[in-house]
């Protein structure tokens, strides 16, 4: 057994397994303006770098749903104590990168949400890399980045 979990994990890293969603494309003057515009449209705040840097570290804090509240008992005693009503916070996290005439979009963390809820952050991130490579960028006026279309519909 000891021997079968290093080549089963070996397997799942080499065939892309835990690895992070990754979409490249070419890298037009201004695509990281244009990235982070359509960023800050879909919700993200940018933590880290800017486009003098070269590179986007951006956060999408994902609100919670009421239904996905966990009671949580108080300490010490669960029997005196009320039950408090505990949320956990979510965030997409998304890495965009130029090198050289190259931009790179890594979703360093996606949460899992139904449809109904949102577009998922690699979804996100397509349509960012769709209007953000084109020569020159197309930069957002009417776009909704937060329900964009299915992946290879025209826009």
């Amino acid at each position: 057994m000891k021997q079968k979990l290093p080549l089963l994990l070996m397997f799942l890293l080499a065939t892309g397994c835990g690895r992070p969603a990754s979409l490249e494309g070419p890298a037009p003057e201004g695509a990281l303006d244009c990235a982070l515009a359509y960023a800050d449209i879909a919700g993200y705040q940018l933590v880290d770098g800017g486009s003098e840097d070269g590179f986007l570290r951006l956060i999408q804090r994902i609100e919670a749903d009421p239904a996905d509240a966990r009671p949580v008992r108080a300490q010490p005693d669960p029997a005196d104590q009320p039950t408090i009503e505990r949320v956990i916070i979510q965030q997409n996290e998304l890495l965009v990168q130029v090198d050289r005439d190259r931009v790179l979009f890594t979703v360093i963390r996606e949460v899992d949400l139904p449809p109904e809820r949102g577009s998922s952050a690699t979804d996100q991130a397509r349509t960012m890399l769709e209007m953000c490579t084109i020569s020159p960028p197309t930069f957002p006026e009417t776009q909704d980045v937060t329900n964009p279309p299915p992946a290879g519909a025209p826009l």
